[in-house]
């Protein structure tokens, strides 16, 4: 681990940091917003996901982490094909998590 990778930042993190929210960010977009989600929503979830991480000493798994956050929020927005949100139809179907939440989880790891 070098110096960039750790230190104390108000808000914004090294620049190779920075650059890969900024790909990921695109990425979310151009998988996302073909669907109901819009780009505003995007960049909302993503922005309330790097809040969470505001403090963190350790910035090297920030990107995993914020985009495994914005992934879980945005999946459940999407509706499945009854017309359900995802997080609803696997609750009615007798599952409390499937993979991908237990892989996203909507508490952040705090670093």
């Amino acid at each position: 681990m070098t110096d960039t990778d750790v230190a104390d930042p108000p808000r914004r993190w090294s620049e190779t940091v920075e650059r890969q929210l900024e790909r990921l960010e695109a990425r979310l977009i151009a998988e996302f917003c073909d669907g109901p989600v819009s780009e505003r929503t995007v960049h909302e979830h993503l922005a309330a996901a790097r809040e969470n991480y505001v403090g963190a000493r350790v910035w090297i798994y920030l990107p995993i982490l914020i985009e495994r956050e914005v992934r879980h929020r945005l999946r459940s927005q999407m509706p499945t094909a009854d017309g359900r949100r995802i997080r609803e139809a696997s609750i009615h179907n007798g599952h409390n998590r499937d993979r991908s939440d237990h892989l996203a989880s909507p508490t952040p790891l705090r670093v």
